[in-house]
């Protein structure tokens, strides 16, 4: 049965023989990348929905920056994997940390003329940056070995706690630089951060995509595959679940009197407990199974749901 999984279809690594040495200096160098990211994308979360209240000629469209953002994930992510497969893992990275540092820069610039359509925009182009990061875990296993390779993904992930970390902070200290005009500011911090990401990513050490690539499996051959299929839906519900949390909250706090400075520390403890765990999935994936791992991850969601319910 052919491995299509992202490691095998972009990169020559299963020809390359395993190095964990090479594996964890990538992994530090896509942890920090991580990092960097997570704070642009928390950034999103947490003021795009109050940045669109503020621009958008009707308050029930407040969170459409959210959803171009998403959009803009989702249609930017199967191009990214074709343009890495073509061009390999380092240019494609590069290309989405510009994507989104373009997009940051339109959305500050979108803010001071006050232009709700143009946020829009911005944070679909934005959103082509998240689309790459995705394949950050998968680059961590390129030239891993089988033991060190879900290990690698998980620590990757962890770097996203810098975001978690740091993100309020930043957030509350670059809302108001260009006061009076509130959030500007966080796009153009946002904007810097991923310029930062560029630069490390250069430093990204993997193997050159393969000339002759193994022919792919239909797509319909794909879909009969219930694994995948278990897969793809898991993903799908807890994606969904984490989107409706993260858009509401920011609003639905500051709609009931808190600060923006209080939702953005709400956005914090979400992402921490999003990644913080992913220092002991990968050993726990290797003892007891992802299907085992997904299906604890599904029930906390839906736990999360009902204390939300509760008000």
């Amino acid at each position: 049965m052919t491995d299509l999984s992202p490691a095998t279809i972009t990169s020559d690594a299963a020809a390359d023989q395993p190095d964990d040495g090479r594996a964890k200096r990538n992994v530090w160098v896509l942890a920090a990348a991580q990092g960097l990211g997570g704070l642009a994308t928390m950034n999103i979360f947490a003021t795009a929905a109050l940045a669109g209240a503020q621009l958008a000629p009707d308050a029930r469209w407040a969170t459409l920056p959210v959803s171009t953002y998403i959009i803009g994930t989702a249609l930017t992510t199967y191009p990214a994997s074709m343009f890495m497969q073509r061009y390999g893992r380092r240019a494609g990275f590069m290309l989405g940390a510009l994507g989104g540092l373009i997009g940051s820069l339109l959305a500050a610039y979108a803010i001071l003329r006050g232009d709700f359509a143009l946020f829009c925009l911005a944070t679909f182009i934005a959103g082509s940056h998240q689309a790459f990061a995705q394949y950050y875990r998968f680059a961590a296993t390129d030239v891993a070995s089988p033991g060190f390779a879900p290990k690698a993904v998980s620590y990757v992930l962890a770097g996203a706690l810098v975001g978690a970390l740091f993100g309020p902070l930043i957030i509350n200290h670059t809302r108001d630089l260009f006061a009076p005009v509130l959030f500007a500011g966080n796009y153009a911090a946002t904007a810097a951060l991923l310029a930062v990401s560029m630069g490390v990513l250069a430093f990204i050490d993997l193997p050159k995509p393969q000339a002759e690539r193994p022919a792919a499996t239909p797509f319909g051959a794909l879909l009969r595959r219930k694994r995948l299929l278990v897969a793809m839906l898991a993903g799908m519900m807890a994606y969904g679940m984490m989107n409706l949390l993260m858009t509401a909250t920011p609003l639905a706090m500051v709609g009931c009197g808190l600060s923006p400075d209080q939702a953005s520390w709400v956005i914090q403890w979400h992402v921490l407990a999003m990644f913080a765990p992913s220092f002991f999935t990968g050993a726990l994936i290797v003892r007891y199974g992802a299907e085992r791992i997904i299906a604890i991850g599904l029930l906390l969601n839906d736990a999360a749901a009902l204390a939300g319910m509760t008000g």
